[in-house]
């Protein structure tokens, strides 16, 4: 309804009937806002409609006037998964500007961190190029923190298919200060290879023991 300051009190008293109380409830709506405009700052590598499509993909619209910080932590991790990994953002209490609410959300982007180079490090007979496969992150590309753990599992999986069952990998993120360079670090551990020695069916009747 556009009324963002309303106030609502309420105050429980005795009456003389036994176990009957009475409620009074007090409501000060306060000033009525006709629009609603959330005015991002500071936003230069990520444009406002990014931004809101972001706030729109997360269900958080119905929370943006009510809960604005829970907003701006969301907005926090967008700008990490797209390298900005120092970024801060802020919300401020809505303003009424004449009949439009405004509600101001101060971001500080800082700088972006980009993969500068892959490390791969670990024993096994499966090529640099295949764990390289599976960490899909590419040199150029912004480095997502949120990717990483994604990517251990992949290598994992990789080892398990390939007979390493208790393969384990982990895979972390190297950032030069003051340079945005983020070296991608990829460890594993394959462990000892399972390897198929021989096959024997057991309770053929009819079967051809090649089947």
């Amino acid at each position: 309804l556009g009324y963002l300051w309303a106030k609502i009190d309420s105050e429980v008293h005795v009456t003389d009937e036994p176990r009957e109380k009475s409620i009074d409830v007090k409501i000060v709506p306060g000033a009525r806002a006709g629009a609603r405009v959330v005015a991002f700052r500071g936003n230069h590598a990520v444009t406002e409609r990014e931004l809101q499509q972001e706030i729109d993909r997360t269900d958080l619209g119905a929370k943006l006037w009510r809960e604005p910080d829970t907003v701006a932590g969301v907005l926090k991790e967008f700008y990490r998964r797209k390298g900005f990994l120092a970024a801060r953002v802020s919300a401020a209490p809505a303003v009424l500007d004449g009949a439009t609410a405004r509600l101001p959300i101060t971001i500080d982007e800082g700088l972006r961190h980009l993969v500068s180079r892959i490390d791969v490090r670990g024993p096994g007979e499966i090529a640099p190029g295949q764990v390289e496969t599976w960490i899909s992150m590419r040199v150029g590309e912004p480095f997502n923190p949120a990717e990483a753990p994604l990517s251990a599992r992949r290598i994992e999986a990789g080892y398990v298919e390939a007979g390493y069952r208790s393969a384990r990998a982990e895979v972390t993120g190297a950032v030069e200060p003051g340079t945005g360079r983020v070296t991608v670090v990829a460890q594993w551990h394959p462990g000892v290879r399972s390897v198929i020695r021989d096959v024997t069916v057991t309770g053929r009747i009819e079967t051809r023991e090649s089947v």
